[in-house]
């Protein structure tokens, strides 16, 4: 897949790091522009909103990203209706900095999350918190600690439902979409914003009997094997495990595409869905032994990274965005197209949605400093204390590895797995991009506020630690 794009020929790294290639041509647009291409329909001034995030989905196994098994008629239908960006980018690896980011339109360093959770820094508004502010109802379903209200992701709501996350380990799209389906058939005087978190994908993989890809399977894995005894034996897996394992993963993406299908189908009941702005994305995607490992957190390569992004606006044709793009465009495109102001400072830029948009390349942006645990005890962390930085401009991508001062670049057009370093090539492009890396690593540091922060057990009940440390994010209490 190629990436159209224009030369930053004549701009400085400064302005090329706060959004000159193609942010300028965005905020330039007005709404009424933006949907010039989507008929006479009349505008809808405050349409209702609903996000949609769905944990750990590959972009690789979405239909309309090209995967070959039909796990998501849902978001495929969507997609044929709304502006599928081909090639959108998360901030981080992990749940906390992802959808913080996403939320806030602030990169995971500024916020203050490192390796890990800290309370969302109060000087960046959530999304929720803006629309609140001009007249929004606004609601939230969520199904992981991460994104607790004890850690600041409940700003701005007028409810937060937590209740899925106590089945983390367990089933949850179900109580998800029932939550949700319920706000929506409240009566509602004003808009109203909604924000809906499923976490089934997410390891522990669940078999869903009628999603089961691989009956005759007869290895070593099975349905809702533990995540930490999984990275244990993970070297001895066959080939034939790994596919099992890939066909629980899709097991549990079918079964939340047809959840998130019963949410739609209930819009276009309330007759809420045409008018709506409807998002659907995902915080991260998962690793399987690509690279030595199962599960995320601890790389940067584009089966963590890259993730599916669809918007569908009120009564606009479906059209494929291929520019790269950050999570952290969302919320700014979102005030951009509503006619508010973007809250000053944010790091997003409105996305170029216009029928006729240019391509252009603009540098986006990942960083990861989380470790992962392979069993249950402090010496059996097998992942030291990692600080990798990454940039995409069109089909470059630079991943510096702080630690040890080593860089990886790749051409994402010839070689879209990263399996052939290009570090020690010289040329233009790469010198570039380590450039705007490093200016761009001083800014965000220099930005950051630094202060006191809580600790693991002051951020999480004893429930959610005992969640937390069953999937290897947090080291088991003494």
């Amino acid at each position: 897949m190629k990436y159209k794009q224009k030369s930053a020929e004549g701009l400085t790294r400064r302005e090329i790091l706060k959004g000159g290639l193609y942010g300028s041509l965005a905020t330039a647009l007005s709404p009424s522009l933006w949907l010039s291409g989507c008929g006479k329909q009349r505008h809808v001034q405050k349409p209702n909103i609903i996000l949609i995030v769905v944990d750990t989905l590959r972009t690789d196994h979405v239909g309309c990203y090209g995967y070959h098994r039909n796990i998501t008629p849902n978001i495929d239908k969507l997609a044929q209706e709304g502006i599928l960006f081909r090639n959108a980018i998360s901030s981080a690896p992990w749940t906390a900095p992802s959808v913080a980011t996403m939320l806030t339109s602030q990169y995971p360093c500024v916020l203050g999350i490192r390796n890990h959770c800290v309370v969302i820094d109060s000087r960046f508004p959530l999304i929720s918190e803006v629309l609140k502010q001009h007249g929004y109802a606004t609601h939230g379903v969520v199904s992981h600690a991460f994104i607790s209200a004890n850690l600041g992701f409940a700003k701005g709501y007028d409810s937060y439902d937590e209740g899925p996350a106590s089945s983390h380990g367990g089933i949850s799209s179900p109580a998800v979409t029932y939550k949700a389906v319920s706000f929506m058939q409240k009566k509602h005087e004003e808009p109203f914003f909604l924000f809906a978190h499923y976490v089934d994908p997410h390891n522990n993989f669940r078999l869903h009997g009628e999603y089961n890809y691989y009956p005759s399977y007869k290895g070593a894995v099975r349905d809702n094997h533990p995540i930490l005894p999984l990275r244990q034996i993970r070297h001895s897996l066959s080939k034939d495990d790994i596919k099992y394992l890939l066909a629980l993963y899709d097991s549990e993406i079918a079964f939340t595409d047809a959840h998130i299908g019963q949410l739609l189908d209930e819009l276009k009941k309330q007759g809420l869905y045409e008018d709506s702005i409807i998002i659907i994305t995902s915080d991260h995607g998962e690793e399987f032994m690509e690279r030595g490992w199962i599960g995320h957190s601890i790389t940067l390569y584009q089966e963590l990274i890259h993730v599916p992004l669809i918007m569908k606006l009120p009564r606009c044709k479906a059209r494929i965005i291929d520019s790269p793009v950050g999570l952290i465009d969302i919320a700014p495109t979102i005030y951009q197209y509503m006619g508010l102001k973007t809250p000053d400072g944010s790091e997003g830029k409105p996305l170029d949605i216009s029928p006729h948009a240019s391509i252009t390349t603009r540098p986006i942006f990942s960083e990861t400093f989380k470790t992962a645990l392979l069993g249950d005890r402090i010496e059996k962390i097998v992942v030291p204390i990692i600080a990798f930085r990454s940039i995409i401009s069109g089909n470059s991508k630079l991943i510096y590895d702080e630690k040890k001062d080593l860089e990886q670049i790749y051409d994402l057009s010839e070689d879209p797995d990263e399996r052939s370093n290009l570090a020690g090539q010289h040329g233009t492009q790469n010198k570039r991009l380590k450039a705007l890396l490093s200016e761009w690593i001083d800014y965000v540091e220099a930005k950051q506020k630094r202060g006191p922060t809580q600790s693991e057990k002051e951020l999480f009940t004893p429930e959610q630690r005992k969640q937390l440390e069953s999937l290897g994010y947090l080291r088991s209490s003494p």
